[in-house]
């Protein structure tokens, strides 16, 4: 994902900063000058004819989305919330898709999901355990190779796995499963040096020392680690972080805790960072952004053709995983839409509450 450029907002009402920010990709006018420039960025021929063209699906899929999100954020019904969101979700993606891919969508193929589960559940069920497969034609894998993620046809995560990549969720999450997927970090400086401070307890999970840690992550990863003794936090392990003067993704060394980006570290909605732990898993790990769109694919193909089972998962109090849909359908209205927008706009936006 190429983010250019962050910004800290304070604002009184996050949800309606958020919501004010999408209003110009839903006016024809404001969409069409902003499709000029994406496609003009893109040296694309013809700008102004290929946004005079796509302007009104984009205009058409953008107003879509953010009526089914809102509509699923104010909604207290288990019956409609994982399908209002689910769409919508789908709908801001094509918008964003009209971005990158003029022609979208070229043919039929494209608009499938792209992704499937077991349509017969067994006797037993819980959601966590359920299997999410990509597939090989549709909206997922496309997405995916837009964003530079290109993704495996044919390789599934459980749901667990997909709960296990959204920082706001881990107390549930580890009430549930005895376990955590992610552990909080943070930054500090020293003179020049940007350091990154892992509790130590990552040693029970990666079974190495900080220099062994650094070697990974180097491995995975554009940023350069390297262990140190100085500057080292009580009960953490010290990593000195080597930034590329050149990068456009960690613009200045105050800003590298709000823009830093490497795939085994996940953000909250407030900008805070926590390290994936694996958890000997043999998958390797995706964008939250993919993780929503998983997890309500899931969901919302529940609720829709299986409403017995369904209703007994969300309406009886007696299954635990509940716990952990409600959180996630109470999050994805406001975070899926943040995420959204710094791939839009090519900038980050970390909203904090004044």
């Amino acid at each position: 994902m190429d983010i250019q450029s962050i910004k800290l907002i304070r604002t009184e009402n996050p949800d309606r900063w958020l919501w004010a920010a999408f209003m110009p990709f839903q006016n024809e006018e404001t969409a069409r000058r902003y499709l000029i420039d994406v496609y003009s960025r893109a040296q694309a021929e013809h700008p102004d004819r290929l946004a005079y063209r796509n302007v009104p699906a984009f205009t058409s899929y953008m107003n879509q989305a953010v009526a089914l999100i809102q509509d699923s954020g104010r909604s207290n019904q288990p019956w409609a919330r994982p399908i209002l969101l689910y769409y919508g979700m789908m709908s801001m993606f094509k918008a964003w898709l009209l971005t990158r891919l003029p022609d979208y969508p070229q043919n039929a193929t494209v608009l499938r999901h792209g992704l499937s589960t077991r349509k017969r559940k067994r006797n037993g069920f819980r959601f966590v355990e359920d299997d999410i497969r990509i597939q090989r034609e549709g909206l997922f894998p496309i997405v995916a190779e837009a964003l530079h993620l290109p993704a495996q046809t044919g390789e599934s995560y459980t749901a667990k796995d997909l709960f296990g990549f959204i920082a706001e969720l881990q107390p549930t999450y580890r009430l549930l499963f005895k376990q955590e997927s992610l552990i909080p970090v943070f930054f500090s400086r020293s003179d020049d040096d940007i350091l990154l401070h892992i509790p130590e307890r990552v040693q029970d999970y990666f079974h190495c020392s900080a220099e062994r840690l650094a070697d990974k992550l180097n491995r995975v990863g554009s940023i350069a680690f390297s262990a140190v003794e100085f500057g080292k936090a009580a009960g953490h392990l010290t990593l000195r972080m080597t930034i590329d003067p050149s990068s456009s993704v960690l613009c200045t060394a105050e800003s590298v805790w709000l823009n830093f980006q490497h795939p085994w570290f996940y953000e909250d909605k407030k900008g805070d960072h926590y390290l994936w732990l694996g958890n000997g898993r043999p998958i390797a790990p995706i964008p939250e952004l993919l993780a929503h769109l998983m997890l309500l694919f899931s969901l919302s193909m529940l609720c829709r053709y299986d409403p017995p089972l369904w209703g007994e998962i969300m309406l009886d109090n007696q299954h635990a995983e509940q716990i952990l849909i409600n959180e996630l359908l109470d999050l994805v209205p406001r975070k899926f839409p943040q995420l959204m927008l710094a791939i839009f706009t090519g900038e980050k936006s970390v909203l904090r509450v004044e």
